[in-house]
């Protein structure tokens, strides 16, 4: 007799190339324990020991008997088919699995396209481009500073604030900011917007702007129009706060609006 370890070497293989856990439960089942006798010639577990006299009999009086192959042939056949169709189920199951698995990715993915398709089209048509803002300059301004996609608070004075508001304008910008970099950031990107826009910065005195707890500042009209594109492009938020700053040392008061350039950030935003 030999000796066999439980289960199938093929289940087992299996196992640990699909599922590594479940791999690792059955080698410790399959080894564990003393196995079980099995024939040397066809594993069949039900045998009968050739040193008790039930076993001598039968070997005198099947010894030339060719039955006794076929049986052993006919299980091994046996065995062998089980194999294939362990393999087989185990195979299919995986198949589907995969495939399952595949078709809900590939689901999620279209629906996912499909729900940001009409979202992003509906920004796209909601959000107004330099080509169909507003001619008339105090709405082009209001205009320009909703495409920046916040709500800002806008109000807008004359020079002369207890006259009705005329070219040029005061612009004041009140914004709600979680941070220091978020007010800066903020704070260029809506006067890039602006002075950058060619309708719309001729009509502008300056531009004041106001960051709850983090900063104040205010750009001058003709300070900002001096500056090229090539700068607005080059400069961050962070060196534009620091112009901004430097050049409201002094008293400004006496100056013009237009030329009234200065930064205040809190002691916590520098």
């Amino acid at each position: 007799m030999n000796k066999k370890a439980r289960g199938s070497g093929l289940v087992e293989f299996l196992l640990w190339c699909f599922f590594l856990v479940p791999g690792v439960v059955y080698s410790i089942w399959s080894r564990g324990g003393n196995g079980k006798n099995v024939c040397p010639k066809c594993e069949s577990t039900t045998i009968i020991p050739l040193n008790t006299p039930m076993g001598q009999k039968l070997m005198a009086e099947q010894k030339n008997n060719p039955s006794i192959q076929v049986q052993a042939q006919t299980e091994k056949s046996s065995n062998r088919a089980r194999n294939f169709a362990i393999f087989g189920a185990i195979s299919f199951v995986v198949l589907i699995v995969v495939s399952i698995n595949s078709t809900e990715n590939v689901t999620n993915k279209v629906e996912s396209q499909q729900a940001s398709q009409p979202a992003q089209q509906a920004v796209s048509q909601n959000k107004p481009t330099a080509q169909n803002l507003p001619t008339e300059p105090k709405t082009r301004i209001e205009a320009i500073v909703k495409n920046l996609g916040a709500n800002y608070e806008v109000t807008i004075f004359g020079k002369n604030p207890n006259a009705k508001p005329v070219a040029p304008y005061e612009v004041i910008i009140n914004a709600d900011a979680g941070s220091c970099a978020s007010a800066k950031q903020i704070n260029f990107d809506v006067m890039k917007a602006l002075y950058t826009d060619t309708i719309a910065s001729k009509d502008i005195a300056r531009i004041r702007f106001n960051a709850r707890k983090y900063l104040s500042t205010s750009l001058g009209g003709d300070d900002a129009r001096e500056s090229t594109s090539k700068t607005w492009a080059e400069s961050g938020p962070t060196n534009f706060l620091i112009v901004l700053t430097q050049m409201g040392s002094g008293d400004i008061s006496y100056r013009d609006m237009e030329k009234q350039t200065w930064g205040n950030p809190t002691d916590g935003c520098k």
